[in-house]
């Protein structure tokens, strides 16, 4: 429910939004069969529709596919994103603004060498898959939970971190196609009210749109779209923009298949296209980047992780079936 307050001059002095349905609002029903295979390689747990393989070698899941469909091409997988040193991409960038010479950042997931201790436990309406992965950057523990009614968590704890560094985001990543190129979220904002076209409204749509980019905005041309519409190859502004505090977010590629991620308000979204692929951050931990020019507060609730860290989290998906 919108509520205006108006000035006795006649404009509008407040506005916010009354919203009764910050629930989930769930209706899953539990009639997906769990049955788990076992090759030399791999581990293949059928959730009604989905199966996942698990890689004996690493303990990831490297494949994920609905009627044989790919669905997930990878993940999830522990990130660490740094904070970016640069300040945008390049030294110096208020000189540098007309020459374009800006490369997308690119983030990675911790390299997983090997996995050792798996335990597979069934119980009436869940399935458990448990291994201790060793990385090449720390160690992990992670298990899967396959649920009947549809749900797949991922639950990591990350200890052992093998250097000093100071995050910009961390959490689990996951790779679509790059056809899963539409996303939607909702949360719980600063505001209850932003403007339609705003980035960080409360809920909204975004399309990925991603374009090369060779050149600035020609000066003095009024842009034809939005700002949040402006795009380069990573996608739109709304689409790769951080979404914090989510109850929920979906990528989808059509009205049939959605990916989505159910959340606790805690928890922030971020998608970009990767290598022609669609990349998707949810993030235990999240701050305001390295922007110098306004300082405080937006060098605020920087942490540093080191070798006594324990980083642990959990990724609720739900893939419609």
């Amino acid at each position: 429910m919108k509520w205006t307050f108006y000035d006795p001059a006649g404009f509008i002095a407040e506005q916010g939004v009354l919203d009764f349905e910050k629930s989930k609002n769930l209706d899953l029903k539990s009639d997906k069969k769990l049955l788990v295979e076992e090759n030399k390689d791999a581990y293949l747990i059928h959730q009604g529709l989905i199966t996942y393989t698990i890689s004996k070698i690493n303990g990831l899941i490297s494949s994920v596919k609905k009627n044989g469909e790919t669905i997930l091409e990878n993940g999830p997988e522990f990130t660490i994103v740094p904070m970016n040193k640069e300040d945008g991409g390049k030294n110096d960038i208020a000189g540098e603004t007309y020459q374009r010479n800006i490369q997308p950042l690119q983030n990675f997931p911790w390299y997983a060498k090997y996995a050792k201790n798996f335990d597979i436990v069934k119980e009436s309406d869940s399935l458990f898959v448990s291994t201790d992965i060793i990385f090449k950057e720390g160690k992990g523990k992670v298990t899967y939970v396959f649920y009947s009614d549809g749900r797949f968590e991922t639950r990591y704890k990350i200890s052992d971190i093998s250097q000093t560094l100071t995050p910009y985001q961390y959490g689990l990543r996951i790779v679509l196609p790059k056809s899963f190129d539409q996303l939607t979220w909702k949360r719980e904002g600063d505001f209850s009210l932003y403007p339609d076209d705003h980035i960080g409204r409360n809920e909204g749509k975004a399309v990925m749109n991603a374009t090369q980019t060779t050149g600035v905005v020609p000066w003095r041309k009024k842009p034809e779209h939005s700002w949040k519409d402006d795009a380069n190859e990573l996608g739109s502004n709304d689409f790769r923009s951080t979404k914090r505090n989510i109850i929920k977010a979906s990528l989808s590629k059509d009205s049939q298949t959605k990916v989505s991620v159910m959340s606790n308000t805690k928890q922030a979204s971020r998608s970009w296209l990767q290598e022609e692929f669609t990349h998707w951050l949810i993030a235990d931990y999240t701050n305001n980047g390295s922007e110098p020019f306004y300082g405080t507060p937006h060098s605020s609730g920087r942490i540093k992780l080191d070798n006594e860290s324990v980083l642990e989290g959990v990724l609720t998906l739900i893939i419609q079936q």
